[in-house]
């Protein structure tokens, strides 16, 4: 994902929420199908391609989380949280990670350098934080 100066909208949630049923529903038919025969598989088989599958929809609906959430994008003219003066250019959209339980988690957010003092810092103090232990 590229870096830009523009601020972004907040996309609506019944997008991501669609985008990831779809993908969760395709990945059901893997062990469910509506129609047609069951695949061959023996437990185990169903149990770690199940375990990978449910962290890959887990990520999927934390990174849909994020980006719909309108905190993400912070104020017009952030301040400084060290020394309380204006910032003179926000990267609205810088992408980031953490590292879950269920693996990587990729998500974009607002980063901006204080030319006064020299902290960077993001503007909309969105920290990832899911639960105590998850990040």
């Amino acid at each position: 994902m590229s870096a830009t100066k523009t601020r972004p909208k907040t996309a609506p949630p019944a997008e991501f929420r669609k985008a990831v049923l779809d993908r969760f529903s395709r990945k059901l038919d893997k062990y469910l199908p509506e129609e047609g025969p069951l695949r061959p598989w023996k437990l185990a088989q169903i149990e770690a391609a199940l375990s990978r599958d449910m962290d890959e929809i887990a990520r999927d609906v934390i990174e849909s989380r994020i980006e719909v959430d309108p905190t993400r994008v912070p104020d017009e003219k952030p301040v400084c949280p060290k020394c309380g003066k204006p910032v003179r250019s926000v990267e609205w959209d810088r992408s980031a990670h953490r590292i879950t339980i269920f693996g990587k988690v990729h998500y974009r957010r607002a980063h901006a350098p204080c030319h006064a003092c020299g902290v960077a810092f993001s503007p909309s103090g969105h920290c990832v934080r899911l639960r105590q232990g998850l990040l």
